[in-house]
């Protein structure tokens, strides 16, 4: 960032003055990830630092987090292309894409809709040629099918509380590169002061304890898509089975007592996701305002309480002290959903939020606003219910413990963006789907050329590589 590249110059100034004291040679490298951008390196050079420094790459590219998840951790892409109109970075989408298909094999498929889809999907054919990708990458694709999805293509899913074990981990804690910091309890701190621990020891609980959140804990495999109100009676009846066990251990042969012993290497485990699910459940379900979140959430998505939901967000700043995030994804609810906040509240708000948050909070709401996140209602077309019924986005007798479509996620609420791929998997794509085009940007389809062996895909399920730009 340009923020870094002055620091470096900084520094580098620094440390040169102090060699030169020494009558000593400092060397410098600097390494960019994924790739070196010019205006990076202009501001080494307008710095005087430029012919000091050994410029170099690392394309990281990306990154997995779980055997299903990769990512590139270019957290300001949507910042970038649609407040700043920076495109540079889908550049780097593409580029990480195209290495992908170099251990893969040509995707065969590609899908999208979206502005900064359509110029990745542009990207990615052009460097393939360029790549020589058709005779040069594996002949039998492991990936069938590419879906390109904008951000924008679906604003409401990430304004709305997702409510399964996972989600509301996010929520509430939140997950950072697959650790979520687990408060101590009031009790745990005070029993440890009590019995003399050392400052670093205090301080340690005080921050808290960092737990892992991935496919590798088997328990979480299990829980984390569940619907909050499944962890519960599942996390009791692991309880009661290992209890169960444990009561007939004795009439148990070797072997079954060896599978036993086995399974008890799950018990810390077991305990961890138990303290978790209780924490949970205390700053959900016990929170007034909580459900009362969930309760304005609902009734913005099935089409009303617009004037109750703005006087709340007016009641979150001024009587709850919410924090800027939370109001702002209730009024960016607002504003999606009734395509635009109403005049007699907008300036309210606007003027609110300034007054609570202060006025360096300024350049946030201008950025979000120029996202299209936030906007004044002036009348015309709200597309938010022809989506509705187009996509069947609002599943009435949804069933969370047993439930057979993705609106168990929002209980009720099918997200967007899982609708699109669902249509992109259909023949023909998204091009000739009509109900796509209520969504602003251009839809697209097109094969890859590639060498196909034969026999290739035999045997194997279909895979889909779905990648939201922005998220």
């Amino acid at each position: 960032t340009i923020a870094n590249m002055k620091l470096i110059s900084a520094q580098v100034l620094k440390a040169e003055k102090e060699s030169a004291k020494r009558r000593e040679t400092a060397h410098f490298s600097v390494y960019f990830t994924p790739r070196k951008t010019v205006i990076c390196e202009r501001i080494l050079e307008e710095s005087g630092v430029l012919g000091s420094v050994q410029l170099d790459e690392y394309p990281l590219w990306l990154i997995p987090f779980e055997e299903d998840v990769l990512s590139l951790e270019l957290d300001s892409v949507f910042n970038e292309v649609a407040v700043e109109k920076d495109f540079s970075s889908l550049y780097d989408v593409a580029s990480a894409i195209v290495q992908l298909e170099k251990v893969c094999g040509v995707i065969p498929r590609v899908r999208g809709k979206g502005n900064s889809s359509k110029v990745v999907s542009g990207l990615i054919q052009r460097l393939a040629v360029e790549n020589n990708l058709a005779s040069t990458s594996p002949a039998s694709s492991q990936i069938d099918t590419l879906v390109l999805l904008d951000r924008s293509v679906d604003f409401f899913s990430p304004m709305c509380t997702q409510l399964t074990y996972e989600g509301l981990i996010d929520e509430m804690l939140g997950i950072n590169n697959g650790l979520v910091e687990v408060p101590v309890s009031a009790s745990a701190a005070a029993a440890a002061a009590a019995s003399g621990a050392g400052a670093k020891q205090q301080q340690g609980l005080r921050k808290g304890k960092k737990m892992a959140l991935n496919s590798s804990d088997v328990l979480f495999r299990e829980l984390r898509d569940l619907n909050f109100g499944s962890v519960g009676p599942k996390l009791r009846n692991k309880t009661m089975n290992m209890k169960e066990e444990y009561k007939e251990i004795n009439s148990r042969t070797f072997s079954e007592v060896h599978q036993f012993v086995k399974k008890l290497n799950i018990m810390p485990v077991l305990d961890r996701h138990t303290e978790l699910a209780s924490l949970i459940q205390e700053r959900s379900a016990m929170d007034e305002g909580f459900l009362r979140r969930l309760r304005c959430e609902q009734d913005l998505l099935d089409g009303r309480g617009i004037d109750a939901a703005c006087e709340y967000a007016e009641q979150l700043m001024f009587g709850e002290k919410e924090s800027m995030e939370s109001v702002l994804r209730l009024i960016s609810l607002v504003s999606l959903v009734n395509s635009g906040v109403p005049k007699k509240y907008f300036d309210t708000l606007r003027w609110g939020f300034l007054h609570l948050y202060g006025f360096e909070s300024l350049s946030s709401l201008q950025a979000i606003q120029a996202s299209g996140l936030i906007k004044k209602y002036e009348g015309g077309r709200n597309a938010f219910p022809q989506l509705k019924k187009a996509f069947r986005l609002i599943v009435d007798e949804a069933d969370d413990a047993n439930p057979s479509d993705i609106s168990f996620v929002y209980s009720g609420y099918a997200p967007l963006s899982c609708r699109l791929v669902d249509a992109a998997l259909k023949p023909g794509g998204l091009a000739n789907d009509e109900a796509v085009r209520i969504i602003p940007g251009p839809q697209f389809s097109f094969e890859q050329q590639y060498s196909e062996s034969k026999g290739n895909g035999a045997g194997r399920e279909a895979n889909t590589l779905q990648n939201q730009m922005g998220e």
